[in-house]
Protein backbone atom coordinates (compact mmCIF):
# COMPACT_ATOMS: atom_id res chain seq x y z
CA UNK A 1 0.00 0.00 0.00
CA UNK A 2 2.91 2.43 0.74
CA UNK A 3 4.53 1.71 -2.64
CA UNK A 4 1.30 2.41 -4.41
CA UNK A 5 1.04 5.76 -2.62
CA UNK A 6 4.60 6.69 -3.69
CA UNK A 7 3.79 5.79 -7.27
CA UNK A 8 0.73 7.97 -7.30
CA UNK A 9 2.73 10.86 -5.82
CA UNK A 10 5.40 10.48 -8.47
CA UNK A 11 2.86 10.55 -11.22
CA UNK A 12 1.35 13.67 -9.73
CA UNK A 13 4.73 15.39 -9.67
CA UNK A 14 5.35 14.46 -13.26
CA UNK A 15 2.00 15.75 -14.30
CA UNK A 16 2.57 19.04 -12.57
CA UNK A 17 6.32 19.52 -13.32
CA UNK A 18 8.05 20.97 -16.38
CA UNK A 19 9.84 24.07 -17.20
CA UNK A 20 8.37 27.06 -15.55
CA UNK A 21 7.45 29.33 -18.34
CA UNK A 22 8.25 32.94 -18.25
CA UNK A 23 5.19 34.96 -18.46
CA UNK A 24 7.07 37.14 -20.82
CA UNK A 25 7.75 34.34 -23.18
CA UNK A 26 5.39 33.63 -25.93
CA UNK A 27 3.01 30.84 -25.27
CA UNK A 28 3.61 27.65 -27.20
CA UNK A 29 0.40 26.02 -28.04
CA UNK A 30 2.04 22.72 -28.24
CA UNK A 31 2.57 20.85 -24.94
CA UNK A 32 6.26 20.21 -24.34
CA UNK A 33 7.29 16.57 -24.72
CA UNK A 34 8.94 14.94 -21.69
CA UNK A 35 12.57 14.12 -21.89
CA UNK A 36 12.96 10.44 -22.89
CA UNK A 37 15.39 9.69 -20.05
CA UNK A 38 12.98 10.93 -17.47
CA UNK A 39 10.17 8.90 -18.94
CA UNK A 40 12.28 5.82 -18.97
CA UNK A 41 13.31 6.44 -15.39
CA UNK A 42 9.71 6.86 -14.29
CA UNK A 43 8.65 3.81 -16.22
CA UNK A 44 11.34 1.76 -14.63
CA UNK A 45 10.42 3.04 -11.21
CA UNK A 46 6.76 2.22 -11.81
CA UNK A 47 7.65 -1.23 -12.95
CA UNK A 48 9.83 -1.79 -9.94
CA UNK A 49 7.05 -0.63 -7.64
CA UNK A 50 4.50 -2.75 -9.42
CA UNK A 51 6.72 -5.78 -9.23
CA UNK A 52 7.01 -5.31 -5.49
CA UNK A 53 3.20 -5.22 -4.99
CA UNK A 54 2.05 -8.74 -4.22
CA UNK A 55 -0.68 -10.17 -6.35
CA UNK A 56 -3.75 -10.76 -4.30
CA UNK A 57 -5.75 -13.72 -5.51
CA UNK A 58 -9.37 -13.06 -4.84
CA UNK A 59 -10.99 -15.64 -2.57
CA UNK A 60 -14.05 -17.34 -3.88
CA UNK A 61 -17.13 -16.60 -1.86
CA UNK A 62 -18.60 -19.89 -0.59
CA UNK A 63 -22.10 -20.70 -1.77
CA UNK A 64 -24.35 -20.36 1.20
CA UNK A 65 -25.90 -23.68 2.21
CA UNK A 66 -29.55 -23.80 3.13
CA UNK A 67 -30.07 -23.86 6.86
CA UNK A 68 -31.56 -27.15 7.94
CA UNK A 69 -34.95 -26.86 9.55
CA UNK A 70 -34.51 -27.85 13.16
CA UNK A 71 -36.39 -31.02 13.99
CA UNK A 72 -38.55 -31.07 17.13
CA UNK A 73 -36.83 -32.73 19.98
CA UNK A 74 -38.55 -36.02 20.68
CA UNK A 75 -39.92 -36.31 24.15
CA UNK A 76 -38.15 -39.21 25.81
CA UNK A 77 -40.54 -42.04 26.54
CA UNK A 78 -40.24 -43.92 29.80
CA UNK A 79 -38.62 -47.22 29.28
CA UNK A 80 -41.01 -49.98 30.23
CA UNK A 81 -39.69 -52.41 32.74
CA UNK A 82 -39.60 -55.77 31.04
CA UNK A 83 -41.90 -58.26 32.77
CA UNK A 84 -40.16 -60.82 34.84
CA UNK A 85 -40.27 -64.18 33.23
CA UNK A 86 -41.51 -66.80 35.72
CA UNK A 87 -38.96 -69.34 36.59
CA UNK A 88 -40.27 -72.65 35.29
CA UNK A 89 -41.06 -75.01 38.11
CA UNK A 90 -40.85 -78.74 37.76
CA UNK A 91 -44.30 -80.23 37.12
CA UNK A 92 -45.34 -82.52 39.91
CA UNK A 93 -46.85 -85.84 39.00
CA UNK A 94 -50.62 -85.52 39.67
CA UNK A 95 -51.80 -87.63 42.55
CA UNK A 96 -55.10 -89.38 41.79
CA UNK A 97 -57.93 -88.05 43.94
CA UNK A 98 -59.46 -90.68 46.12
CA UNK A 99 -63.18 -90.16 46.68
CA UNK A 100 -63.87 -90.23 50.38
CA UNK A 101 -67.14 -91.90 51.07
CA UNK A 102 -69.13 -90.47 53.94
CA UNK A 103 -69.04 -92.69 56.96
CA UNK A 104 -72.34 -94.49 57.11
CA UNK A 105 -74.08 -94.57 60.44
CA UNK A 106 -74.01 -98.20 61.50
CA UNK A 107 -77.42 -99.80 61.65
CA UNK A 108 -78.45 -100.98 65.12
CA UNK A 109 -78.22 -104.69 65.73
CA UNK A 110 -81.36 -106.77 66.12
CA UNK A 111 -80.64 -107.04 69.85
CA UNK A 112 -80.49 -103.22 70.10
CA UNK A 113 -83.77 -102.91 68.20
CA UNK A 114 -85.50 -105.39 70.51
CA UNK A 115 -84.09 -103.68 73.59
CA UNK A 116 -85.46 -100.32 72.47
CA UNK A 117 -88.95 -101.65 71.70
CA UNK A 118 -89.12 -103.67 74.92
CA UNK A 119 -89.23 -100.35 76.83
CA UNK A 120 -92.74 -99.91 75.44
CA UNK A 121 -94.11 -103.43 76.10
CA UNK A 122 -96.28 -103.96 79.21
CA UNK A 123 -97.83 -106.90 81.03
CA UNK A 124 -101.55 -106.90 81.79
CA UNK A 125 -102.66 -108.33 85.11
CA UNK A 126 -106.08 -109.15 86.55
CA UNK A 127 -106.03 -109.34 90.32
CA UNK A 128 -102.60 -110.98 90.72
CA UNK A 129 -102.61 -113.07 87.55
CA UNK A 130 -100.99 -112.18 84.22
CA UNK A 131 -103.52 -112.42 81.39
CA UNK A 132 -101.89 -110.86 78.37
CA UNK A 133 -99.60 -108.22 76.88
CA UNK A 134 -99.84 -104.70 75.46
CA UNK A 135 -97.66 -101.78 74.26
CA UNK A 136 -97.58 -98.01 74.73
CA UNK A 137 -98.57 -96.15 71.59
CA UNK A 138 -99.41 -92.68 72.93
CA UNK A 139 -98.83 -90.29 75.82
CA UNK A 140 -100.85 -87.12 76.32
CA UNK A 141 -101.26 -84.36 78.87
CA UNK A 142 -99.42 -84.51 82.14
CA UNK A 143 -100.44 -88.03 83.19
CA UNK A 144 -102.23 -89.89 80.38
CA UNK A 145 -100.73 -93.03 78.87
CA UNK A 146 -102.59 -95.06 76.23
CA UNK A 147 -101.89 -98.78 75.72
CA UNK A 148 -103.07 -101.07 72.92
CA UNK A 149 -104.06 -104.72 73.55
CA UNK A 150 -106.56 -107.28 72.28
CA UNK A 151 -110.18 -106.83 73.21
CA UNK A 152 -110.48 -110.51 74.20
CA UNK A 153 -107.75 -110.00 76.85
CA UNK A 154 -109.81 -107.49 78.89
CA UNK A 155 -113.35 -108.31 77.79
CA UNK A 156 -115.93 -108.31 80.64
CA UNK A 157 -113.38 -107.88 83.40
CA UNK A 158 -113.90 -105.77 86.49
CA UNK A 159 -112.12 -102.52 85.76
CA UNK A 160 -111.02 -101.90 89.35
CA UNK A 161 -109.10 -105.18 89.41
CA UNK A 162 -107.30 -104.57 86.09
CA UNK A 163 -103.66 -103.41 86.21
CA UNK A 164 -100.75 -102.70 83.91
CA UNK A 165 -97.21 -103.69 84.91
CA UNK A 166 -94.80 -101.21 83.31
CA UNK A 167 -91.30 -102.15 82.03
CA UNK A 168 -89.81 -100.77 85.27
CA UNK A 169 -92.19 -103.08 87.21
CA UNK A 170 -94.33 -100.16 88.35
CA UNK A 171 -97.95 -101.31 88.82
CA UNK A 172 -100.59 -98.88 87.49
CA UNK A 173 -104.36 -99.16 87.78
CA UNK A 174 -106.34 -99.11 84.54
CA UNK A 175 -108.76 -96.18 84.71
CA UNK A 176 -110.52 -96.67 81.37
CA UNK A 177 -111.05 -99.24 78.61
CA UNK A 178 -112.02 -97.94 75.21
CA UNK A 179 -113.49 -99.76 72.24
CA UNK A 180 -113.05 -103.44 71.80
CA UNK A 181 -115.17 -106.21 70.28
CA UNK A 182 -113.54 -109.63 70.48
CA UNK A 183 -115.63 -110.97 67.61
CA UNK A 184 -115.23 -108.05 65.24
CA UNK A 185 -111.99 -106.08 65.40
CA UNK A 186 -110.49 -107.49 68.63
CA UNK A 187 -108.74 -104.21 69.53
CA UNK A 188 -108.98 -102.31 72.85
CA UNK A 189 -107.22 -99.31 74.37
CA UNK A 190 -106.38 -99.09 78.09
CA UNK A 191 -105.74 -95.80 79.82
CA UNK A 192 -103.53 -95.42 82.89
CA UNK A 193 -102.06 -92.50 84.81
CA UNK A 194 -98.31 -92.02 85.06
CA UNK A 195 -96.32 -89.39 86.95
CA UNK A 196 -93.95 -88.67 84.05
CA UNK A 197 -95.44 -89.87 80.76
CA UNK A 198 -92.89 -87.85 78.75
CA UNK A 199 -90.19 -90.28 79.87
CA UNK A 200 -91.96 -93.28 78.34
CA UNK A 201 -91.05 -94.41 74.80
CA UNK A 202 -93.82 -95.09 72.32
CA UNK A 203 -93.86 -97.42 69.28
CA UNK A 204 -94.00 -96.56 65.60
CA UNK A 205 -96.24 -98.36 63.10
CA UNK A 206 -94.94 -99.79 59.85
CA UNK A 207 -96.80 -99.42 56.55
CA UNK A 208 -98.08 -102.89 55.71
CA UNK A 209 -97.65 -102.32 51.99
CA UNK A 210 -93.89 -102.09 52.56
CA UNK A 211 -93.83 -105.43 54.42
CA UNK A 212 -92.96 -108.41 52.20
CA UNK A 213 -93.42 -112.12 52.64
CA UNK A 214 -90.10 -113.38 53.93
CA UNK A 215 -89.30 -110.26 55.97
CA UNK A 216 -88.28 -110.69 59.60
CA UNK A 217 -91.09 -110.92 62.17
CA UNK A 218 -90.46 -110.78 65.94
CA UNK A 219 -93.00 -111.50 68.69
CA UNK A 220 -92.70 -109.75 72.07
CA UNK A 221 -94.88 -110.53 75.11
CA UNK A 222 -95.42 -112.49 78.31
CA UNK A 223 -96.54 -116.02 77.39
CA UNK A 224 -97.29 -118.56 80.14
CA UNK A 225 -96.26 -116.06 82.80
CA UNK A 226 -97.47 -118.34 85.57
CA UNK A 227 -94.95 -120.93 84.43
CA UNK A 228 -92.19 -118.96 82.68
CA UNK A 229 -92.25 -115.99 85.02
CA UNK A 230 -92.75 -112.29 84.38
CA UNK A 231 -89.72 -111.78 82.12
CA UNK A 232 -90.34 -110.49 78.60
CA UNK A 233 -90.23 -113.34 76.07
CA UNK A 234 -89.11 -113.02 72.45
CA UNK A 235 -89.58 -115.35 69.47
CA UNK A 236 -88.72 -114.67 65.85
CA UNK A 237 -89.54 -115.88 62.37
CA UNK A 238 -90.69 -114.42 59.09
CA UNK A 239 -93.85 -113.05 57.54
CA UNK A 240 -95.44 -116.15 56.04
CA UNK A 241 -98.41 -114.45 54.38
CA UNK A 242 -100.63 -111.37 54.34
CA UNK A 243 -104.29 -112.32 54.43
CA UNK A 244 -107.65 -111.76 56.15
CA UNK A 245 -108.05 -112.81 59.74
CA UNK A 246 -110.19 -116.02 59.33
CA UNK A 247 -112.15 -115.63 62.59
CA UNK A 248 -112.80 -111.84 62.54
CA UNK A 249 -115.41 -109.86 60.64
CA UNK A 250 -115.55 -106.10 61.07
CA UNK A 251 -119.26 -105.35 61.24
CA UNK A 252 -118.71 -101.67 60.34
CA UNK A 253 -116.45 -102.40 57.39
CA UNK A 254 -118.10 -102.70 53.99
CA UNK A 255 -115.45 -105.20 52.94
CA UNK A 256 -116.35 -107.24 56.01
CA UNK A 257 -112.76 -108.33 56.72
CA UNK A 258 -109.84 -107.54 59.01
CA UNK A 259 -106.36 -107.83 57.45
CA UNK A 260 -103.82 -109.96 59.27
CA UNK A 261 -100.16 -110.91 59.04
CA UNK A 262 -99.42 -114.63 59.30
CA UNK A 263 -96.08 -115.63 60.81
CA UNK A 264 -94.16 -118.74 61.80
CA UNK A 265 -92.85 -117.00 64.94
CA UNK A 266 -94.29 -118.71 68.03
CA UNK A 267 -97.39 -116.99 69.45
CA UNK A 268 -98.61 -118.55 72.70
CA UNK A 269 -101.24 -117.76 75.35
CA UNK A 270 -100.13 -114.58 77.11
CA UNK A 271 -98.61 -113.13 73.88
CA UNK A 272 -102.03 -111.75 72.91
CA UNK A 273 -102.03 -107.96 72.71
CA UNK A 274 -98.23 -107.68 72.38
CA UNK A 275 -96.47 -106.26 69.30
CA UNK A 276 -95.22 -108.08 66.19
CA UNK A 277 -92.30 -106.00 64.88
CA UNK A 278 -89.93 -105.95 61.91
CA UNK A 279 -86.13 -105.72 62.07
CA UNK A 280 -86.36 -101.91 62.29
CA UNK A 281 -88.44 -102.05 65.48
CA UNK A 282 -91.66 -100.91 63.76
CA UNK A 283 -94.96 -102.56 64.68
CA UNK A 284 -96.44 -104.61 61.83
CA UNK A 285 -99.28 -106.09 63.89
CA UNK A 286 -100.86 -107.07 67.24
CA UNK A 287 -100.25 -110.71 68.20
CA UNK A 288 -103.76 -112.13 68.33
CA UNK A 289 -104.22 -115.84 67.75
CA UNK A 290 -102.65 -119.21 66.98
CA UNK A 291 -104.03 -122.55 65.88
CA UNK A 292 -104.31 -125.06 68.69
CA UNK A 293 -102.03 -128.09 68.42
CA UNK A 294 -100.14 -126.63 65.47
CA UNK A 295 -96.70 -125.11 65.07
CA UNK A 296 -95.63 -122.21 62.87
CA UNK A 297 -99.06 -120.69 62.26
CA UNK A 298 -99.81 -117.50 64.17
CA UNK A 299 -101.77 -114.34 63.36
CA UNK A 300 -101.39 -110.64 64.09
CA UNK A 301 -103.91 -107.92 63.20
CA UNK A 302 -102.18 -105.72 60.61
CA UNK A 303 -100.72 -102.34 61.58
CA UNK A 304 -102.51 -100.44 58.82
CA UNK A 305 -105.86 -101.60 60.17
CA UNK A 306 -104.87 -100.66 63.73
CA UNK A 307 -104.00 -97.09 62.72
CA UNK A 308 -107.27 -96.76 60.82
CA UNK A 309 -109.23 -98.13 63.76
CA UNK A 310 -107.59 -95.66 66.17
CA UNK A 311 -108.40 -92.77 63.82
CA UNK A 312 -112.05 -93.74 63.09
CA UNK A 313 -113.35 -95.24 66.32
CA UNK A 314 -111.36 -93.93 69.22
CA UNK A 315 -112.75 -90.75 70.75
CA UNK A 316 -109.96 -88.84 72.44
Amino acid sequence: MIKLTLLLSLLLVLGCGGIEQDSNQPVNTLSPTATPDLVATVDASVRMILDDIPTVTPRSTPTPQPTATPQPTATPQPTATPPLEPTPQPTATPVPTVAVRPTATPSPSLAQVIERVSESVVRIQYFERSIGSGFIYKTAGQTRVSIITNAHVVDELVLSKLFVIMPDEQKLEVVAVRGGNPRADDIAVLEVRHAAPETLPVVNFAALENARVGDTAIVLGFPYASVLGSELSITSGIISAKQECPWLSDEDDNDDDVPCVRTDAAINPGNSGGPLINDKGEVIGINTATYTNTEGIGYAIASTYIEQWLSDRLID
